[in-house]
């Protein structure tokens, strides 16, 4: 059987918390992968404050929410 030794183009996909989002990260929203252009922590509780490319406005979520990004920008901490 042949193996490809070639990456694989698809980027994998991470679960992380909201509050773990950086710029740059691309969000999976819906079935749309969106790039985070700003995000800041706010408020008790707190809240991540997310803006994405291409949507009017900001979401807010607690802190601790799940969300999934692609891996492919992320460096490994």
């Amino acid at each position: 059987m042949n193996q490809s030794t070639e990456p694989s183009t698809a980027a994998d996909v991470q679960t992380i918390t909201a509050a773990a989002l950086r710029v740059g990260d691309e969000l999976l929203d819906g079935s749309t992968v969106r790039p985070v252009t700003s995000i800041r922590l706010q408020g008790a509780p707190p809240e991540a404050c997310i803006e994405l490319a291409g949507i009017t406005g900001r979401r807010h979520v607690a802190a601790g929410a799940r969300v999934q990004v692609q891996c492919r920008h992320r460096a490994a901490s």
